[in-house]
């Protein structure tokens, strides 16, 4: 009733009154001492309120009490002595508050006793041997406590219910106890056998016997339990070291049995087929254990099961599509094995599944499409799997959606806008696959979002500053990816650091990210184009040639440079295909300077040039060039030498080891592909080199950053800006053999 404050004294006054309940209500302080006044009194409940202290030892002055019910409050101290009086009193309830001392031997003086209650308190010591001699007990819960002791050889005559804290082996007069119907010894210090005298407990509705550690094989008496049929619903035999095997003779219990909880107990050899004969069964529980072979055929008889977990098991073989008969299936936990295959398609007409685990496997092939489709599905985790495919535009559909899990499969593609929609997520992770593209501004709307991993991609771009409205994000995580541009450094942002950004090397923000810092953007440096093969046609590219070549006239009309000894007429035609052919000997691969991402180098040298002559290192000559490559003196005064060549080299190398072309939209006004990698040694070079050179195995990192930085400074030292100042080829050879060397044997 939601009643309030302290039980009102008025009601001492009511000596007539037989039965009071006030449990349910918020009653606090502690319980009256008046209660006594109350001589007619038969049924007390004050249970499920906020009473304090110590319980009244007047309380069982009641002569007349069969019924007494103090269970969840908050109520101290020991259990009163003055309870021997009480002598009609048939139910004693005093659960879940916290109450100490020992369990008093007066209570076998309440030989009318049919249910005694005193679980989840401090309670210690041993059980009184006289409590088992009350012929009329029924249930005794003393579960949850600090008790110990053995259980007795004379255990029970018409016990109903046994739940205590014991020790020792399970004593095999429990066969006596024909009218026990729960027996719920979970969660105590029980060793030995299960003694196969269990199988005669005719009535025996729960049997409990988990978390003990209790040993050997199920009995296979255990078939004597088909006598049970009109009555066992629960058997609970997980976390014991039985380390044997499930007997076939399971399936004889097949009228009324709703639970089976057997994990993590060590159980070997295959799941029976007799299992298909439990037709009530609601929940099979035979998880983290050391089951083998396939999931039978005959679970697709199941038809009530709402919770089938398997996992970590050694279970192999496919994931069987009789699955999709069970209509009331609600929880699929098939993780940590070693199932192959696809994921059953008609598993999306299961519209009654909420959790979906089958991560861990070895599935292959596509996520099913009608998954997407399970707009109810709570939880999907698929990870450490093979399977690949796209992401639909339907996995917005999945409204409910609270953790979804794709990571380390072969995933690819980009992610779609519609995960925005998933506005119930509070996990996801795509992480260790092959998605590219942005990340999705939608994300933003993603608001309940707690943990979000995509990290080990290819993802590019920007991080979406919107991303700073997700308040509830704890965990953020996009290391080894492409990503480029400024990290936002707002709402939870604030609080992450630069783990969270590993391995993007054109990303820039706050120092504390350990990336380099933004720089305003400005004009690209203007450079010159020698030839481009490009695979966006040959008309494509003769159109850019001649702009190019428009705006070089432009910049040097009458400006030509002038050496002492050499004239330079230029031409002021235009160009054609014809002549960039003529010019490079028929894109010949001598005139190879070098292959960028998205075309190849050539020099060139046109009909009215100077050719080279013995002896001579340099000459003037007009050239094109592609932006990036050439070397300065290239470029801007159309100087020709090896030196230039050995420019070119460096600068390829850089765009190898780093997947960044110089012509990059990250590089802009002083910032440059070689003053960016400059910048980064010795010291920070893991920001600029690429992350799939990294994370194969890493475990060897820093080894790896060390190949790496010898690597760049070969590179640096080709792109000297005096040309007298670079590297030759010749020793550059025997520097990248001597490189080689030292990467064989970091493998």
């Amino acid at each position: 009733m939601g009643l309030t404050g302290t039980v009102p004294p008025q009601l001492g006054n009511l000596s007539f009154l037989v039965s009071l309940d006030l449990q349910g209500n918020k009653f606090g302080g502690e319980i009256p001492n008046w209660f006594h006044l109350l001589a007619e009194l038969e049924y007390l409940s004050l249970g499920n309120n906020s009473f304090i202290g110590t319980i009244p030892g007047s309380l069982f002055s009641l002569k007349k009490l069969h019924t007494l019910i103090l269970s969840h409050n908050s109520l101290q101290g020991p259990v009163p002595r003055e309870c021997r009086n009480a002598t009609l009193l048939e139910v004693l309830n005093l659960g879940h508050n916290k109450l100490i001392g020992v369990i008093p031997d007066e209570i076998g003086n309440l030989h009318n006793l049919r249910m005694l209650i005193m679980a989840s308190n401090d309670l210690e010591g041993s059980i009184p041997l006289n409590v088992f001699n009350i012929s009329s007990l029924q249930v005794i819960d003393l579960s949850n406590n600090i008790l110990s002791g053995t259980l007795p050889e004379i255990l029970c005559f018409r016990l109903h219910t046994l739940a205590d804290n014991f020790h020792g082996l399970l004593p095999t007069s429990l066969s006596g106890c024909s009218a026990l119907q729960t027996l719920s010894l979970f969660e105590n210090e029980l060793s030995g056998t299960i003694p196969r005298e269990i199988g005669n407990l005719t009535l025996l509705k729960t049997l409990s016997l988990a978390r003990n550690n209790l040993t050997g094989a199920i009995p296979v008496e255990i078939k004597n339990l088909d006598k049970l049929e009109r009555y066992l619903r629960q058997l609970w035999i997980s976390q014991n070291p039985l380390n044997g095997i499930l007997p076939s003779s399971i399936g004889n219990l097949s009228t009324t049995l709703e639970n089976i909880r057997a994990s993590n107990c060590k159980l070997k050899g295959r799941i029976p087929k007799e299992i298909g004969n439990l037709s009530q069964l609601i929940k099979l529980d035979m998880s983290t254990n050391d089951l083998i072979g396939y999931i039978p055929s005959t679970i697709r008889e199941l038809k009530q099961l709402q919770g089938l977990i398997l996992e970590g098991n050694n279970i192999e073989g496919s994931i069987p599509e009789g699955l999709c008969d069970m209509q009331n299936l609600v929880y699929l936990y098939l993780g940590r094995n070693y199932l192959r295959g696809p994921i059953p398609k008609c598993l999306g007409n299961v519209t009654s599944l909420r959790s979906i685990f089958v991560g861990s496997n070895r599935l292959t092939s596509t996520i099913p499409e009608n998954i997407w489709s399970l707009k109810d599905l709570l939880e999907l985790n698929v990870s450490s799997n093979l399977l690949n495919g796209s992401l639909p535009l339907e996995m917005g559909n999945l409204q409910a959606i609270t953790l979804l899990d794709l990571s380390k499969n072969d995933l690819t593609g980009e992610i779609p806008n519609s995960a925005g929609g998933l506005l119930a997520l509070t996990g996801l992770s795509l992480a260790n696959n092959k998605f590219e593209g942005p990340i999705p501004e939608s994300m933003g709307r993603m608001l309940s979002l707690v943990r979000l991993d995509l990290s080990h991609n290819r993802l590019s771009g920007d991080i979406p500053k919107i991303l700073e409205t997700l308040e509830y994000l704890k965990y953020f995580n996009v290391s080894f990816n492409e990503l480029s541009g400024e990290i936002p450094a707002g709402g939870p942002f604030r609080n992450f650091t630069g783990q969270s950004f590993l391995f993007n090397a054109a990303l820039c923000g706050d120092p504390g990210f350990n990336v380099m810092s933004c720089t305003t953007s400005g004009a690209k440096k203007k450079r010159i184009i020698i030839a481009v093969c490009s695979s966006m046609g040959m008309a494509l590219m003769v159109l850019l040639l001649v702009l190019v070549f428009l705006l070089v006239k432009l910049r040097y009309k009458n400006k030509l440079p002038r050496q002492k000894d050499i004239q330079l007429e230029i031409s002021r035609e235009r160009l054609s295909y014809f002549e960039l052919v003529q010019a490079t000997h028929g894109f010949n691969q001598c005139n190879l300077i070098g292959s960028g991402s998205y075309g190849s180098v050539y020099k060139g040298v046109l009909a009215n040039g100077m050719l080279l002559t013995e002896g001579e290192s340099i000459s003037h000559t007009k050239t094109l060039a592609t932006l990036g490559y050439i070397a300065p003196e290239y470029g801007l005064q159309g100087l020709v030498s090896t030196k230039s060549d050995v420019y070119s080299f460096g600068i390829l190398l850089m765009e190898t080891f780093t997947r960044r072309r110089p012509i990059s939209d990250m590089f802009s006004g002083d910032l440059t592909l070689k003053y960016w990698i400059s910048d980064s040694m010795p010291n920070d070079l893991i920001k600029v080199i690429d992350p799939d050179l990294l994370r194969e195995d890493e475990n060897q990192t820093m080894e790896k950053l060390k190949v790496f930085s010898s690597i760049m400074e070969l590179a640096l030292r080709c792109c000297a800006e005096p040309p007298g100042e670079r590297i030759n080829m010749t020793n550059a050879r025997v520097t990248l053999e001597k490189i080689k060397l030292r990467m064989m044997h970091v493998g």
